[in-house]
Order: C-alpha cells, then structure tokens, then sequence
C-alpha cells in the first residue's frame, strides 16, 4: 500500500491539554463534515469517528482515518448483527450505545461530528463516566452538557450547533453532514446559522418523556392541586352567589319597606284634609307657596308636629328649602329626632 504521509499528529493530541480556540475548532470540524459527507455520498457510514482517528497535516488540515468499523449503506452482507456493540462509548450515538445496529444511520456520524466538536470546545467529551459502562448510560439517558457551561468563552450559535448534533433522536440532528458543514460555514463567515436552541416546550417533552415515572407523580400532584383549586373555587363561587342573594334579599326588603313607607303617606295625605297633609302634598309638588307655612304647622299641637316629621322623612324634599323656612327657634329642637329631619 503506498499511502499519503500525514506528519502532524492526531487530533486527540493537539487536544490533549486544552481545547481549542472556538473558530479554530469550527474549522477543524467544518472540514470533517465535508470529508464525511462525501463518505455518505459513497454508502459509508464511519461509525467510530472521534480525535484519535483524525490526523492531522501541520498546515491544521485533518484528515479521517481508521474506517475499520464502517457500515456500507448499499451492500446486502450484515458486516454487524443488532446486539452487536460498535464504537467507542464518548463518542457514540444513543442509537449505537444501545447496539442497535439497524438504526445507526448517517445520522450517527453527524451525532460523532457534535461529540468531537464538543471535545474541541470543552477540552472533554459530552459524557464521560468512570467505566464505559457508566458512559454508555449517559448517552442514552443524559442530556449533555452546553459548552458554555464548562468554557464561557464559548459563542451561543456553535454551541447551537454542537447541541443540534448532540440530540438523542436521529431526527432533531442536522440531517446530512453537508448540512452540519454549511451552518459551521455561516458562523466562520459571522452569517446566521439554521439551528435553533432547545425551547423550554421541548426541553420539558423530552424530560417527560425519559422520565415516565417521576412525570406520572408530577402529574398526580399538579391534578390534585388544581382539583382543589376548583373545589376552593366551586366553595367561593358559592359563598358569593349565596351573598348576592342575600344582597338581593335587602335590597327587596328595602324597597318592600319604601312602599309601605310611600303607602303611608298616601295614606296620611288623603285621609285628613287639614293643614298637616296638605303641607306635605305641597312640598311633595314642589310649590313655593307653601314652605312659608312650615313655621306655623310646625307650631301646631304635638301630634301634627309628629305627622308633619314623618311626613318630611318620607317625601324628597329639599332640605335646603326646609331649612330657610324654619325659624331659629325651631332649630333649636330639643327633641334630637326633629333636629334629624329639619337637617
């Protein structure tokens, strides 16, 4: 085999210390989607893509390598059986942590294209547990980490990519290593980019979702608060219509009584013609003429002076009128009830 010379080490250890500056792993990773998406142009899957099998040139080119695990998309051989684990756990696909060969697809290199830029931003992979065991639990059960949760200087779009890479299902990933390779153009070229980050709707689904038996509990608890919400709710929807019927009732009562009230004048004024109704029937239509004779009635015997009291707390009269008729002497009042009504 006579095979090209690649002198500048492998990515695992250009990496080895720190992570990389964020347009600098931008690049490295832009270039391997390209190479990647001429591979699955040509029916290869690499299944096993991470830092180790990227060599590099020592102008920074990468270069792919080890395509000992690939899967051929158009062949009939079954170069694996489902069961079957391959790959390397940091690295892998949920879909390919749970041996599930049927399903790794395309879509499982460009998760391995995320997990490697994640590793060029972080200085880590986005899971990695102390056995391979452990790891393997949290790619299919974990979300990862944002990169710029461990490095700040990290910008939101490429982590919005590196994140869109990283989705547990196949079908929230870009959908071809070319297109993964277009969005790290738009953000090297500071154009916009096609990912979106996780909104809170999705990120609460997909908890949900992984996990059944805390959300059933949740769910319980949210039901029984919000049924005694609307018991609460039915109980003070009650009180209150039981308080507007009894709001209701006085108000019924009070007018009940008004009419009675107006019956007894009606009564007093028609059953007695003399001075004590008729002041009361003038007052009641308003007429001038008769408030001069307020003082006199007012000066009749006791009696009168009770019906003519009754009779000015019962009529709309004005009190301002009744006041200019009255003399100082009668403001003076002993009796508390006639000062009531002259005011």
């Amino acid at each position: 085999f006579a095979m090209e010379f690649v002198d500048g080490g492998t990515l695992a250890d250009l990496i080895r210390d720190h992570p990389l500056e964020p347009r600098r792993a931008a690049r490295i990773v832009e270039r391997l989607a390209e190479a990647m998406a001429v591979s699955h142009e040509h029916g290869i899957i690499h299944r096993d893509l991470k830092p180790a099998n990227v060599l590099m040139l020592r102008d920074g080119t990468p270069k792919v390598t080890d395509f000992g695990l690939a899967k051929r998309t158009d062949s009939g051989a079954a170069l694996t059986v489902t069961g079957q684990l391959m790959g390397t756990p940091s690295y892998m696909a949920p879909e390919q942590a749970r041996a599930d060969s049927e399903k790794v697809t395309r879509a499982s290199d460009v998760y391995a294209l995320g997990a490697v830029l994640h590793h060029l931003l972080t200085g880590r992979p986005p899971f990695l547990g102390p056995t391979a065991l452990a790891t393997l639990d949290q790619v299919v059960n974990s979300e990862p980490i944002g990169p710029r949760e461990l490095q700040s200087g990290v910008p939101s779009d490429l982590e919005t990519i590196c994140l869109k890479c990283l989705r547990k299902d196949p079908q929230d990933r870009y959908r071809t290593a070319k297109a993964l390779a277009d969005d790290l153009r738009a953000f090297l070229d500071e154009r916009s980019i096609s990912a979106r980050p996780m909104g809170r709707v999705e990120k609460s689904f997909k908890w949900v979702k992984k996990n059944p038996g805390v959300s059933a509990l949740l769910a319980l608890f949210v039901l029984t608060l919000a049924g005694g919400a609307a018991i609460s709710l039915y109980f003070a929807e009650s009180e209150r219509e039981k308080s507007i019927k009894l709001q209701r009732a006085l108000d019924d009562g009070r007018e009940q009584q008004r009419k009675r009230a107006m019956a007894q004048v009606d009564t007093l004024l028609t059953s007695d013609p003399r001075s004590v109704p008729t002041v009361l029937k003038a007052l009641a239509e308003d007429r001038e003429d008769v408030l001069p004779r307020l003082s006199e009635v007012w000066e009749t015997a006791a009696v009168e002076r009770h019906r003519l009291r009754a009779g000015l707390a019962l009529l709309p009269v004005d009190a301002s009128k009744v006041r200019s008729a009255l003399t100082d002497g009668m403001l003076k009042a002993s009796d508390p009830a006639e000062l009531v009504v002259i005011r």
